[in-house]
């Protein structure tokens, strides 16, 4: 339960410090860089379906799990509460689950530009901006893109392949 939660944090964090996270027309996730550069596109455009689309099959599924558990916990809650997230998890869960994921990306990425301009900076800046992938680790069905962000702090993103593409792993943030 608490897992859910934590994982939807880690997904919503992650996806809103990239500069541009989605799947561009003609860029074909073939190597776990293409598909990390073309999540990082689809992001900034704010193509969350696509985003949902790059994400595996496990990290869909845990997605939705998260979501339901999210909409259970806060149903009992009065609506204006429920929207102090930015967006309201009982509404949202009724949606598909890829147009579930774009709204509530929509939703977050809002309230972090509002709050970003609310402290007096131009809005919300991706932590994945300026961002270069040092390195990639592939064993198997599985790889691991060692990033340095903008700021020189680096971080692990984890990749797996589904039908021959490239896709995010179930939790980016994992094994911490």
């Amino acid at each position: 339960m608490r897992r859910h939660v934590l994982f939807a944090a880690l997904v919503v964090a992650w996806m809103l410090s990239g500069p541009g996270c989605g799947l561009k027309a003609g860029l074909s996730p073939s190597t776990p860089q293409a598909a990390f550069e073309s999540v990082q596109k689809a992001f900034a455009a704010g193509e969350f379906g696509a985003v949902y689309d790059a994400m595996s099959q496990s990290a869909q599924t845990e997605f939705a799990a998260s979501l339901k558990d999210m909409a259970e916990k806060s149903k009992d809650a009065p609506p204006l509460a429920r929207q102090l997230i930015g967006f309201d998890p009982v509404e949202v869960s009724k949606l598909p689950p890829r147009e579930a994921f774009a709204a509530m990306m929509k939703a977050v990425r809002q309230a972090g530009e509002k709050l970003g301009k609310a402290l007096g900076g131009s809005g919300s800046k991706s932590v994945f901006e300026g961002s270069t992938i040092k390195s990639c680790t592939i064993q198997g069905e599985r790889a691991e893109l060692t990033v340095e962000y903008a700021s020189g702090s680096t971080g692990k993103v984890e990749m797996v392949r589904e039908g021959g593409q490239w896709k995010l792993a179930a939790n980016p943030a994992g094994r911490r």
